[in-house]
């Protein structure tokens, strides 16, 4: 690691970084991985079988947009969901969506994470990570499913790419629900990638570190979780010798001895 700061510091780059820049491979890997539902493996074998473009792999891989809508829609769609999003957008956004769920749930919370919290000039996507208010009954299910309804009836949701709708039977179960949307704010505006989290009050706090990441920093909690005998994921912390859900309400309850 000295080495690496050395030659940052005398020359201003660092050799593995031009490296990986300047590899056209890698770089199509990493365009790969912007598409929803595309991981690191199955961007390798997609690459391995022929593809190069986000055209060839919505073609001729099934991606979660192009297995929800259709390759001739996800086709027509890639050139908005391409674009990155300042964070100007990004705020605008999350407030549209938080304004919508507050008429039905007026104490609710709600938080941008992703790349956005981490500080980044701008962002592929919207990570917004919401929970009702502490006097609030309503299960996060329920919540996010009136709540892209309510988008749709706007029409600033023009796609459902999923949505982790529940049976009525188990809309009362704790959980984070997720629901990945496309959305633009006004009717001739651009499409872009929305995830909207839902998670009860007592999960808060592990959901919006989970979403907020990045790679190493998430890997290095699950292990730490794991030395201290916890089970950490975007969807709770649970203790490893019986599976019990932790509350973590907020990010500084992650870290108070349970």
């Amino acid at each position: 690691m000295a080495h690496v700061i050395r030659q940052f510091y005398e020359l201003g780059t660092i050799a593995e970084v031009d490296t990986v820049r300047a590899d056209t491979a890698i770089q199509t890997l990493l365009r790969f991985t912007t598409l929803y539902g595309i991981g690191p493996r199955t961007a390798e074998r997609a690459y391995n079988d022929g593809c190069r473009t986000l055209e060839d792999l919505t073609r001729h891989k099934s991606t979660a947009i192009s297995a929800h809508l259709g390759v001739v829609e996800s086709l027509a769609l890639l050139p908005d969901l391409e674009q990155r999003i300042s964070r100007t957008e990004v705020v605008r956004i999350a407030d549209e969506i938080m304004q919508v769920l507050f008429s039905f749930l007026p104490e609710a919370i709600g938080t941008i994470a992703g790349s956005f919290r981490r500080g980044a000039p701008s962002s592929g996507d919207v990570d917004l990570v919401v929970t009702h208010g502490p006097r609030d009954t309503v299960a996060p299910g329920e919540a996010l499913v009136r709540l892209v309804d309510a988008l749709k009836r706007l029409d600033r949701v023009t796609h459902t790419v999923s949505l982790a709708r529940r049976a009525h039977a188990e809309l009362n179960e704790h959980g984070v629900e997720v629901a990945q949307l496309v959305y633009r704010s006004t009717p001739d505006g651009i499409h872009r990638r929305v995830d909207v989290v839902f998670a009860p009050r007592a999960q808060y706090g592990a959901a919006l570190l989970g979403w907020t990441g990045g790679v190493l920093y998430e890997r290095d909690l699950r292990r730490h979780a794991r030395s201290r005998g916890y089970v950490f994921s975007a969807t709770g912390l649970t203790r490893e010798e019986d599976q019990a859900l932790v509350p973590t309400p907020s990010e500084a309850s992650m870290c108070v001895p349970h």
